[in-house]
C-alpha cells in the first residue's frame, strides 16, 4: 500500500490578509496582495538596481515614473529642475523626511508644529537638535507640513508650516494674510509674489504630475486644492498671473503659455476662425488677453477654462506625450475650473459628475469671490471686482457647456446651458450698458448709451470700455444662436426671446473685432448708441438680423438661427393641442412667411458669394504683380467664401426640409396619415437632393468637417432622415441618384464623428450603411436591420413629448 500523497493545502474562503484585514477568496489573489506589503528592496531584483538600463534621476524615483536616463533627463529638462543620479545621499534623507517627525539636523529655516498647531511662531534658539523619534506612517502623512524656501523667507528668518487644511477658507488665511513683517507683493506688478509654495496636500498625497504614467491626476482627490501664491517662472504671458495662485506648479508655465496659444490658434490666416472644436466663436480679442504689458484683467475661472478646452482639441495633442498624459491634464484642468467657478451654489443643477470627475465624498464648496479677492489682492486695496467678471462667469460657463454637450451627457447639459442663459438675463447682456457708471448718489435719468467718444470731461464715474461693450454683445448674441441650435437638438422651446434683445446692436464683424483697432458703438436708430465720429447715415443694426452680411459666424449663421428661431415656435404651436384646430390657412401663411425669409437670406448669400468671387482687389489681374503673398491670400478667401457658401445654403435646404416635413422619425416611417403620397414629400425630397449636393460640396471645402463641427451634426441628421426613409423602402429599386446621395451623407457623418465624435451619428451612420447594404442586394440579416433601425428611431424622438438628441 503506497504512501497517500499530501493535497495542496488551499486558503478558505474569503481569507484576511494579515497585514491590512482585506479578504481574498482564492489564494493566489492573496499571494500576490502579500507581496505588496513586502519591503521595496526584497521584491526588485538587485540587477536591476545596478543595469543602466533601468535608471532613473532622483526626481524621477521619488516620483516613481518612467525616466530617460540622460544627464538632464527629458523630464527635468522640460521642467527647468535640477537633474542628478546621487540615490544613495537623496534617498537616505527622502526616508528620513518621512518616517521621522522631525529631522535631528533641521535646516534654518524649518520650524517644528507642534501637535494641535498650524502656525509655528519662531523659536529663540535654532541651535537645539531634537531626538528623532520614529513616528508610523498613517500619522506622518497627516503631520507633513510645507515650509518656505530659503530665498522666499523673510530677513527675520520667520518661517510659516502649514499642513492640510480643513476648509479653504483656513488655508486662504494661512497663505495670504499679510503683515508688517511678512510683506506680500502686490498680484499685479509683475513680480514674484511668492510667500508660500503650493500648498496642496491631499489626504492621499494625490498631486498632479502632467509628465507622471503611474501616480492619479488630481482629479482622482477628494479635498480641494487651496489657492498660493506660487508665479508662474517664465511665463510669456503676463495674464496667467491671474491663475497663478490656483494653478498646481506641477503643471509647467511653458504647457499653460502654449494651450492659450492652441485657444487663440486659427485656421486661416487671413481672418481668425477658431480651431478648437467646442469654441464657437472668439468673444474675446486676442490682443487684449496676450497682451504683455496691461493684459485684460481677466477671472481665474475663464482662464482655466480656456486651457481646459484648449487642451481637448486636436491641435494640442502635439503638447503631451501620450494619450494618459493628456487626459489627467484635461480632468485636473477641468477640475480646477469646476472650483473656480464654484457651482455648489447651483447645486444639485451642476454637478462634478457632469464633467466625468468623480462625486466629492463631503462638500467642495469651490473658491467664492472673497477667496478670489484675497488670493489676487493681498494688500485689500480694494473692494470692488473688475466689471468684466460677471461676464467673464458666463464665458467660462458657456465653454463648460459646450464640452458637456459635445459629450454622451447631453442631458446633463441643459441643466448647465439654463443656467447660463439665466445668468447673462441677470447680468443684463441682452440691453445696451450705459457708458460710465454713475456714482451712488446720482439720481435716476435718462442712461446714456452713446459712444465713449461723445463723453465729455463731466464724466464723473467710471468709465465703460467700448471693448468690454463689444464683449457683451457678442456673448449675448453667441447664446442666442446656441439657444436655437440646442433647441432643435433637445426639441425643447427658447430660452431667449427676440423680444428681450430688440434693442441691442449686432456685433461687429470678426475682422475688425480682432484687429486690436479703436472700437466705436454706432446704431442706425436715433434711441441708440451713437458715435460722434461717424455719419449719421450708416451705422449697425439693431435686433436679430434675418440677412446674410458677411462669412463671419455672427453674420451668416446667427441669421439662419434667428429664422429656425421662427421655425421652431411655428413647429411647437402646431402640435399644440389647443391650436392644432385652427384653419389650416393660419398655418399656411407662417410656413410662406417663413419661406420668404429663407429666399431673402439665400439671395443675400449669392450676393456675397458673387461679390467676393468677382470682385478683382487693388490691381489684381495686373502682369505686374505676381507676388506669391497676394496669390495665397485670393486663394484663401475664395476657399473660405465658398466653404461658408456650401455650409449656409446646406443649413437653408434643411430648413425648407423642416418646414413642410415630419420632423419625428418614427411618425416618418410609419406614415399614418400617407404623407409620402403628398405633393410636400415631393417638394421636401427635391430639397433633401440639393441638400446633399451641398453635403459634397462641403466635402470637397472641407474634408474633415471642421469649419463648425458642433452645428453641422444636427442639420446632416434632419437633412438626411428622407433619404434612409427613400433607401430602407425601395431597396432595389432606389436609383443611383439617392444611393450616391446616402454615400455623401455617410462620409460627411463619419467625418463628424472623427472630428466631434457622438453616439447618434454613429448610430445613424451604422443604420445608412444597412440601408445601403439592402438597396445594393447584400441582405445580411433583414431580422437585425429592423431591429436596428427601430432601436435608433425610437431613441431619438422629436415628438411632443420627445427630448431629441437629449438621450
Amino acid at each position: 500500500m503506497g504512501t497517500k500523497k499530501t493535497g495542496r493545502r488551499r486558503t478558505p474562503a474569503s481569507a484576511p490578509c494579515p497585514s491590512c484585514g482585506r479578504a481574498f477568496a482564492r489564494n493566489d489573489s492573496l499571494s500576490r496582495h502579500l507581496k505588496t506589503h513586502a519591503d521595496h528592496l526584497e521584491q526588485r531584483p538587485f540587477h536591476r538596481i545596478i543595469h543602466d538600463k533601468f535608471r532613473a534621476c532622483h526626481r524621477c524615483r521619488r516620483a516613481k515614473i518612467r525616466c530617460t536616463g540622460s544627464l538632464p533627463c527629458a523630464r527635468c529638462e522640460q521642467l527647468k529642475q535640477e537633474c542628478n543620479y546621487d540615490h544613495d545621499q537623496k534617498q537616505s534623507k527622502h526616508s528620513t523626511t518621512w518616517t521621522t517627525s522631525s529631522s535631528s539636523t533641521p535646516p534654518p529655516q524649518q520650524a517644528e508644529k507642534p501637535p494641535g498647531s498650524q502656525v509655528q511662531s519662531p523659536t529663540p534658539s535654532l541651535d537645539d537638535e531634537p531626538t528623532p523619534t520614529v513616528t508610523p506612517l498613517v500619522s506622518t502623512m497627516e503631520e507633513i507640513t510645507l515650509a518656505l524656501d530659503a530665498p522666499n523667507s523673510p530677513p527675520n528668518g520667520v518661517s510659516l508650516a502649514v499642513t492640510s487644511p480643513d476648509s479653504t477658507a483656513t488655508m486662504l488665511h494661512l497663505s495670504l494674510s499679510s503683515t508688517l513683517d511678512n510683506p506680500v507683493a502686490h498680484f499685479n506688478d509683475g513680480k514674484n509674489i511668492s510667500a508660500i509654495q503650493s500648498t496642496y496636500v491631499s489626504p492621499t498625497l494625490h498631486i498632479l504630475d502632467p509628465y507622471s504614467y503611474k501616480l492619479p491626476s488630481i482629479a482622482d482627490s477628494r479635498e480641494a486644492p487651496t489657492p498660493s501664491s506660487q508665479p508662474l517662472g517664465n511665463c510669456r504671458y503676463a495674464v496667467l498671473h491671474y491663475l497663478s495662485p490656483f494653478m498646481d506648479r506641477d503643471l509647467g508655465p511653458s504647457l499653460a503659455c502654449d494651450l492659450l496659444d492652441t485657444y487663440f490658434s486659427s485656421a486661416f490666416s487671413s481672418r481668425m476662425h477658431p480651431t478648437c472644436h467646442h469654441i464657437h466663436n472668439f468673444i474675446l480679442r486676442r490682443c487684449d488677453v496676450l497682451d504683455a504689458l496691461q493684459p485684460r484683467k481677466t477671472h481665474p475661472g475663464l482662464l482655466a477654462s480656456m486651457l481646459f478646452v484648449a487642451a481637448l482639441s486636436d491641435k494640442a495633442l502635439g503638447l503631451f506625450s501620450g494619450p494618459e498624459e493628456r487626459d489627467r491634464v484635461c480632468k485636473y484642468l477641468s477640475l480646477l475650473t469646476y472650483r473656480l467657478l464654484n457651482p455648489s451654489r447651483y447645486e444639485p443643477l451642476l454637478s462634478r459628475e457632469d464633467l466625468g470627475l468623480p462625486s466629492a465624498l463631503c462638500s467642495d464648496p469651490g473658491w467664492t469671490n472673497e477667496d478670489l479677492k484675497r488670493a489676487l489682492d493681498a494688500q485689500q486695496q480694494t473692494d470692488i471686482f473688475p466689471v468684466t467678471w460677471g461676464m467673464d462667469y458666463v464665458i467660462a460657463l458657456i465653454h463648460v457647456s459646450s464640452v458637456i454637450s459635445g459629450s454622451e451627457k447631453k442631458a446633463a447639459s441643459i441643466r448647465w446651458w439654463s443656467v447660463t442663459f439665466s445668468l447673462a438675463r441677470d447680468l443684463k447682456l441682452n440691453e445696451e450698458v450705459e457708458s460710465f457708471i454713475l456714482p451712488p448718489d446720482t439720481g435716476d435719468g435718462y442712461p446714456d448709451v452713446n459712444c465713449t467718444c461723445s463723453l465729455g470731461h463731466e464724466a464723473t464715474g467710471d468709465v465703460v470700455s467700448e471693448v468690454h461693450r463689444e464683449e457683451r454683445r457678442r456673448t449675448w448674441w453667441l447664446l442666442f444662436l446656441m439657444d436655437r441650435h440646442l433647441a432643435l437638438c433637445y426639441n425643447r422651446p427658447l430660452a431667449l426671446l427676440e423680444a428681450e434683445c430688440a434693442n441691442l446692436l449686432l456685433p461687429l464683424d470678426d475682422i475688425t473685432w480682432q484687429s486690436g483697432s479703436p472700437l466705436h458703438s454706432h446704431g442706425t436708430r436715433t434711441d441708440g448708441p451713437r458715435c460722434i465720429l461717424l455719419p449719421s447715415g450708416n451705422g449697425r443694426l439693431h435686433g436679430p438680423p434675418s440677412v446674410c452680411s458677411g462669412e463671419g459666424l455672427f453674420e451668416f449663421f446667427l441669421p439662419l438661427m434667428t429664422i429656425t428661431g421662427h421655425l421652431l415656435d411655428y413647429n411647437r404651436a402646431k402640435n399644440n393641442p389647443v391650436l392644432a384646430s385652427a384653419a389650416s390657412s393660419m398655418w399656411t401663411s407662417q410656413e410662406h412667411r417663413i419661406l420668404r425669409e429663407l429666399d431673402q437670406y439665400q439671395a443675400t448669400l449669392n450676393h456675397l458669394t458673387t461679390r467676393s468671387g468677382t470682385d478683382p482687389g487693388p490691381d489684381k489681374g495686373s502682369p505686374w504683380m505676381t507676388s506669391p503673398a497676394l496669390t495665397v491670400e485670393d486663394s484663401e478667401a475664395t476657399h473660405i467664401s465658398q466653404t461658408v457658401s456650401g455650409y449656409a445654403t446646406h443649413v437653408v435646404c434643411v430648413l425648407r426640409i423642416l418646414v413642410g416635413s415630419k420632423w419625428d422619425p418614427v411618425c416618418l416611417f410609419e406614415d399614418a396619415d400617407f404623407w409620402t403620397s403628398s405633393l410636400g414629400f415631393k417638394d421636401s425630397m427635391s430639397h433633401t437632393m440639393a441638400a446633399s449636393e451641398c453635403v459634397t460640396q462641403i466635402l470637397e471645402h472641407d474634408p474633415d468637417v471642421s469649419f463648425m463641427p458642433y452645428f453641422f451634426g444636427i442639420q446632416l441628421l434632419h437633412g438626411s432622415l428622407l433619404l434612409l426613409l427613400v433607401a430602407y423602402r425601395l431597396q432595389g429599386d432606389s436609383g443611383t441618384a439617392i444611393l450616391a446621395a446616402c454615400e455623401a451623407v455617410i462620409r460627411a457623418t463619419e467625418a463628424c464623428f472623427v472630428t466631434l465624435p457622438t453616439d447618434y451619428q454613429r448610430q445613424f451612420r451604422n443604420v445608412m450603411r444597412s440601408a445601403i447594404a439592402l438597396a445594393k442586394g447584400r441582405r445580411n440579416n433583414p431580422v437585425d436591420t429592423e431591429k436596428q433601425l427601430t432601436f435608433v428611431l425610437a431613441r431619438y424622438r422629436w415628438s411632443r413629448n420627445g427630448a431629441g438628441l437629449a438621450r
